[in-house]
């Protein structure tokens, strides 16, 4: 029932402004707007209420905006950014985490991505929140690959490296 109503409900993109979201065009153009939306879905955070959920999220510092999503069971908010969405995102999921609220963290990421109008009577306004620097996010560690070595006598390294010479030397001019 949501799904068919979300067809015909107004949205927009918060992330900044563009001509059109349809892939094939040829217009790219894309105007930042200077916002990250945030997605705290209440189905992802079963222990608190719509009403919980909001208190938490409006006191984060760097929300300017929270309000109710349209389903009424979470709540959206907007944060400020001058770096990129990604890293703005990786920054507010790992702050969420510390916090305690599971976000969506397949928002905030895309310049397209569309944020349905939904209306809440009294929203949480932010006039002045804090920017999210690039130095507060933590870096992630990138997994090691175990990587399997075998063991090559220096008579055949030396093979290996004439026979690659050989090639080189013999290759018509371009193809080297």
């Amino acid at each position: 029932r949501l799904q068919n109503l979300k067809r015909i409900m107004p949205a927009f993109t918060p992330h900044g402004s563009l001509s059109t979201r349809a892939s094939d065009t040829l217009d790219k153009s894309f105007f930042a707007s200077g916002w990250v939306q945030i997605d705290v879905d209440g189905k992802d955070n079963p222990s608190c209420s719509p009403v919980e959920l909001k208190e938490r999220v409006s006191a984060w510092p760097f929300v300017g905006y929270c309000g109710y999503s349209v389903s009424g069971k979470g709540v959206w908010a907007l944060a400020p950014t001058t770096v990129t969405l990604a890293t703005t995102s990786t920054y507010i999921y790992q702050f969420a985490q510390k916090e305690g609220v599971n976000i969506d963290s397949s928002k905030g990421k895309a310049n397209t991505e569309l944020r349905f109008i939904s209306f809440d009577p009294d929203p949480y306004f932010n006039y002045t929140p804090t920017m999210i620097l690039p130095h507060q996010v933590e870096p992630r560690s990138i997994p090691r690959i175990k990587r399997t070595t075998h063991p090559v006598s220096s008579s055949s390294k030396d093979e290996v490296t004439i026979t690659l010479l050989e090639l080189l030397n013999s290759a018509p001019e371009g193809s080297r």
